[in-house]
């Protein structure tokens, strides 16, 4: 290809999700006149095996939340469902030169990153209970077992080095390490969570076993430092040949690390079974607190939940990739396999099609299975403007724009990179 071709090429190499991984370790093979690069990134995606894209959007904005949007989730509903969401923005920085700190092949990376994460598995009697009130459930036990919720904020700071000289095959290997800074955490999980509605609705019964941690809730926004972590990122590169076609083997682990939340943070704890059955007014004119709080049996959060301020850690989403980048001329076919700890997440599988209108053009798309939704369908366009300058957006769930109604999963992302 040309050099506007392969400046392209070698953008894609790191980009292929469309997150913020803005390295690319084989640009100076490819055009030995750069020895840097910068590049500023922001996606974001969200997805559920059931949540439609309207539905999400009536309930994040406020709005009104029809039978009809209702029933449109109720059918997608599972025995476990899913839901998660990333926004991402960052600046990340590459110099690979002839030698670093007087050895061949060596260069370092530095990377500065706004991290937010929310992710959830909740039942479909969760679903039901919240959206339609118990009525359907008289005589019966909803079942809310195995609940989850993960809502996340930090910010990251990694510095890293880079080995482009692991072998005659040049082969590649990086290590990043990362100091992480909490800015908020709420993490809700129930074991144990059955609610028994009477036939004749006069009572109920709610069974749980639950857990909450939640970072101190008076320091809120960019800046508060409510937590303080590290996380250290490895990946390797390798090229292959296979039936006479070259291509890149790629495999990644992120974000493996731990974020120790401060002593102002919150614990809260419940094993209890609680019985309701309303409260009785003699007198509508003769209203008191007392009156409340004598029927429904005391302060049902101060007699159920336990809370106590106390330090605590938690693990942040770390991930695993895989993929191949195979060459057929104008044509990249890339394979490959995600999967996230600790998050909700189901295995992603995907294959990409990156064809080369012109040396610096490029339009590609994507199919992917599983993630926070089914099936994914995505575009991608890139373009190389010359000077240094290399564009890449898309869309990894582009069916969320079209069809808003009725499918689970949306996204987009920008980088725009500039090699010096």
């Amino acid at each position: 290809m040309k050099k506007a071709s392969v400046l392209l090429s070698a953008f894609l190499i790191f980009c292929q999700q469309g997150m913020s991984q803005c390295m690319d370790i084989l640009f100076r093979e490819n055009n030995s006149k750069y020895s840097s690069l910068l590049c500023a990134s922001g996606s974001y995606a969200l997805g559920s095996n059931a949540i439609t894209n309207a539905f999400f959007g009536k309930f994040y904005n406020g709005g009104f939340i029809d039978q009809a949007m209702k029933d449109k989730v109720t059918d997608k509903l599972v025995n476990e469902n899913r839901f998660g969401a990333d926004i991402n923005m960052g600046i990340d920085y590459l110099y690979l030169p002839d030698t670093f700190m007087g050895k061949p092949h060596l260069g370092f990376f530095a990377a500065v990153k706004n991290r937010e994460h929310f992710d959830t598995r909740f039942s479909k009697d969760f679903f039901q209970l919240g959206f339609y009130g118990n009525k359907d459930f008289a005589g019966e036990t909803a079942v809310l077992n195995d609940f989850n919720l993960n809502l996340l904020r930090y910010q990251q700071f990694q510095l890293g080095l880079l080995w482009a000289g692991l072998d005659t095959a040049k082969a590649k290997l990086g290590l990043g390490l990362s100091f992480l800074v909490g800015e908020q955490l709420l993490s809700m999980t129930a074991r144990t969570a059955e609610l028994y509605t009477s036939s004749d609705g006069t009572y109920i019964d709610l069974k749980t076993q639950a857990t909450m941690l939640r970072s101190d809730s008076s320091a809120k926004g960019l800046g508060s430092v409510n937590g303080l972590g590290a996380s250290a990122d490895i990946f390797l590169e390798a090229p292959y040949k296979l039936r006479k076609r070259k291509g890149v083997i790629h495999i990644r682990i992120s974000d493996m690390g731990t974020i120790f939340w401060n002593k102002n943070s919150l614990r809260y704890s419940t094993d209890s079974t609680y019985h309701y059955d309303g409260f009785t007014v003699d007198n509508i004119f003769d209203l008191q607190d007392s009156t409340f709080k004598t029927n429904i049996g005391g302060d049902v959060i101060e007699d159920n939940l336990a809370v106590e301020h106390k330090a605590f850690s938690t693990t942040i989403p770390a991930s695993i990739e895989i993929s191949t980048n195979t060459s057929y001329g104008k044509l990249n076919i890339v394979k490959g396999f995600r999967y996230f700890f600790n998050a909700n997440y189901k295995g992603l599988y995907y294959i990409k099609a990156n064809y080369f209108i012109t040396p610096g053009l490029m339009i590609g798309t994507k199919l992917g299975y599983g993630g926070y939704s089914n099936f994914n369908y995505g575009i991608e366009f890139g373009a190389d403007m010359g000077h240094g300058l290399v564009l890449l957006m898309g869309s990894n769930n582009i069916e969320g724009f079209i069809v808003s109604s009725s499918t689970t999963a949306q996204g987009a992302y920008l980088h725009l990179k500039k090699y010096f």
